[in-house]
């Protein structure tokens, strides 16, 4: 009998109609059948290594329902003789809807396999329309807001948010009494606020993100673009990046200055309202601290 051995695989996806990555009680969708993410690659590797006893796939990170991913690492164990990772890859990929894309897959150093398998720092992109009216073609993937944004304005916020602090005032119910011991420091080591022409919403590694930068200042331009929020951190508290641009709405829109940012981790204002999930992508993770240094 093969020994047990766990696989890391990164995967992509379209969250649109999805519950996020975390399976759901049926208590918890009024009784309706919802499918997540975790269901369906779940289905793909329990039909391919044991049809008869499904396979529990572990994700790295969680996403919201209708929320969007390029990079998601998650992990499996199996009982395979001599795992060759290209074939699995391409059998599994094979058993996945189009929305869902297996990247890559290796086998977790044996050394390491008791432990917890964590991400060390990720990358969220928030990405917002601007113009007349909304693209169509663009509008599952980002949220229009028709209000010319002072882009100025969400970087000096942005700027006050950067570092350590505590984001529990910017999360999803946990300022209930219950949840007050949970540790919501948070560290965020880069935010940035890129204006693009148009962006590729692939699940192309290479081209997902990417588009031409908008070089001059856009208050004044008549089409269409896209302003990309970008936020790297530690960690992320649940809704903590879409309540960051729902309360960024009011600075761009010149409705607050930056410092409102600020007020919001004091707890002397209430943040913005969760902007809607499709503008968010959970676009990078980095494993280790190696990786994300040889990256800057």
């Amino acid at each position: 009998m093969a020994a047990p051995t766990k696989f890391i695989m990164m995967v992509s996806y379209y969250g649109t109609g999805f519950v996020g990555w975390q399976r759901q009680a049926a208590s918890a969708t009024g009784g309706k059948l919802m499918l997540s993410v975790q269901d369906v690659i779940e289905d793909a590797v329990t039909s391919i290594f044991r049809p008869h006893e499904r396979v529990n796939v572990t994700s790295v990170s969680r996403t919201d329902a209708n929320t969007h991913a390029l990079q998601q690492y998650c992990t499996f164990v199996v009982d395979v003789p001599s795992p060759n990772t290209t074939d699995i890859l391409a059998q599994i990929n094979a058993a996945l809807p189009k929305t869902v894309l297996a990247q890559s897959l290796a086998v977790v150093d044996p050394s390491i396999v008791k432990y917890r398998t964590k991400s060390k720092l990720k990358k969220y992109v928030y990405y917002i329309q601007q113009g007349q009216r909304p693209v169509h073609e663009t509008s599952p993937y980002s949220w229009f807001i028709g209000k010319k944004l002072d882009l100025d304005k969400l970087r000096q916020a942005l700027a006050l948010i950067t570092g350590t602090h505590d984001f529990r005032t910017f999360s999803q119910g946990l300022q209930k009494e219950s949840f007050a011991d949970l540790n919501t420091l948070r560290t965020i080591t880069e935010c940035k606020v890129v204006p693009r022409r148009k962006v590729d919403f692939s699940l192309d590694l290479a081209l997902a993100g990417t588009g031409p930068i908008l070089e001059t200042d856009p208050a004044n331009l008549d089409e269409n673009f896209i302003v990309c929020i970008e936020i790297t951190g530690n960690g992320f508290l649940r809704h903590m990046v879409r309540r960051i641009v729902g309360t960024l709405r009011s600075v761009g829109e010149g409705r607050s200055g930056p410092e409102l940012m600020t007020q919001v981790l004091r707890g002397e204002v209430e943040p913005g309202p969760s902007v809607p999930a499709r503008g968010l992508w959970l676009h990078r993770s980095w494993m280790t601290q190696a990786d994300f240094d040889a990256e800057h």
